[in-house]
């Protein structure tokens, strides 16, 4: 069946920085002076007046929660106010090393509008720096567990779709969802809308995955009493740091039909040596604003990493109902919230330590 598959555009040069557009200047002395300290260059008066601030990452995280441990790792205390930004918060946060981070807001369309608020605000130069999209996320058990840590190949959107009541459904279907135009589950969509799929690169969730491979990750009692629950397999292992591909959806769903057909839809669209392995409800919406401003020359949308930490799952243990198993708390919350910085820091630091290695790219 053909895939639908998005590549992320390449950038062929960079040499045309936020000084060649007519941006909006502010006054940003601070953060352009700790930036500048951080990638070991000397920030004049007139450079403070013309050049904005170029951070080497950025890490997006849907909620202040997925943000905190970020802020305080990073110690990020220059805030920089953009216009456009969620309500909730309305600042992007750094530091003097050349990291910064934000919250969006959690859904699609929140994480959309507030990184195409900061890509074409000219208030930072992104024509270089890396992303990091950092956020929970629920796993199917049968690919892992949770407090587990899972770089991002391929990034799927589910929402793309038609719905039929499966109350309703015609002789011999399973589900009710088809894809555009589409005559049937498995029939492919007529009609695309080009953000389906984004196939992150591979150079960089290697390298990511490399070297983040051999952190601890924090774990507790109840999430190991908890998953002791399904039984065996994957659900059951202790927590590691892995790849797969995710499921966007701005509906938290939940259980095993809705699984399977999760598990069906990503193997349609990504083709069939795609994986689902996790479901979050913002990393389409993220991705799909920075390949766009990546097409305008504002940034590298090659330089995308998407790090998941695992909260819980999307289906119930045997005996266990679908509505119980969404309410309940699989004992990986303090977890997953660390192990984003545990399993995200060793990619960050190691672009801040090493900046001139990875400046023109990801380091072989």
């Amino acid at each position: 069946m053909r895939a639908i598959v998005r590549e992320l555009p390449s950038h062929s040069s960079f040499a045309r920085r936020a000084s060649t557009l007519s941006i909006a200047r502010v006054r940003i002395d601070r953060i352009i002076s700790l930036l500048a300290v951080g990638s070991g260059i000397a920030a004049t008066p007139a450079d403070v007046a013309t050049a904005p601030p170029a951070p080497h990452v950025l890490v997006i995280a849907p909620t202040a929660v997925e943000l905190q441990p970020w802020i305080d790792r990073y110690e990020l205390t220059a805030s920089l106010a953009i216009p456009g930004l969620s309500p909730s918060a309305p600042a992007v946060l750094c530091n003097a090393s050349g990291v910064c981070a934000i919250a969006t807001g959690a859904g699609k369309a929140n994480a959309a509008a507030s990184v195409a608020a900061i890509a074409y605000s000219g208030q930072l130069d992104l024509s270089a720096t890396y992303f990091v999209i950092a956020e929970r996320a629920r796993i199917d058990p049968s690919q892992g567990t949770t407090s587990s840590a899972v770089w991002i190949h391929d990034a799927v959107d589910v929402g793309i779709a038609q719905e039929i009541d499966a109350r309703t459904l015609p002789a011999g279907w399973t589900t009710g969802c088809l894809g555009i135009e589409a005559t049937s589950p498995t029939a492919p969509p007529l009609v695309q809308f080009g953000t389906e799929q984004y196939a992150l690169d591979a150079a960089l969730v290697a390298k990511a995955l490399s070297l983040s491979s051999g952190v601890a990750l924090e774990d507790g009692d109840a999430a190991r009493a908890y998953r002791v629950m399904y039984g065996s397999g994957a659900a059951i292992a202790a927590p590691s740091v892995m790849t797969g591909t995710t499921a966007s959806s701005d509906t938290i769903w939940h259980g095993a039909l809705l699984g399977q057909r999760t598990h069906d839809w990503v193997a349609q669209v990504a083709g069939s040596g795609a994986v689902y392995t996790t479901m979050q409800q913002t990393d389409n919406g993220v991705v799909t604003a920075l390949v766009a401003a990546g097409t305008a020359g504002l940034l590298d949308s090659k330089r995308i990493a998407v790090l998941h930490s695992i909260v819980g799952f999307d289906r119930p243990y045997p005996s266990q109902t679908a509505y119980d198993s969404l309410l309940a708390d699989a004992g990986a919350g303090s977890a997953s919230i660390d192990n984003l910085v545990i399993a995200g820091a060793p990619l960050v630091d190691d672009i801040v330590a090493n900046w001139t290695s990875w400046q023109s790219g990801v380091p072989q």
